[in-house]
């Protein structure tokens, strides 16, 4: 786990042609079930229709996320 840069080398003329950065990290979802998604960009006054049933099923907004707190 960390942070890396990877670079993408010609192997003529040595410049770089690619560079990445990459953040390996621990999967914390592994074996859990996933029942809310949320878009958490700073945006509280987006709201989601909730359907028939009563639920969502798409990605919710902030403003879902601050009500359910």
């Amino acid at each position: 786990m960390g942070f890396y840069t990877i670079e993408v080398k010609n192997l003529e003329t040595g410049s770089i042609q690619a560079k990445h950065d990459l953040l390996v990290m621990e999967n914390l979802f592994y074996d859990q079930n996933v029942t809310k998604t949320f878009d958490l960009k700073g945006i509280q006054s987006r709201r989601v229709k909730l359907t028939s049933d009563g639920t969502s099923r798409r990605t919710l907004f902030d403003g879902e996320w601050i009500e359910g707190t």
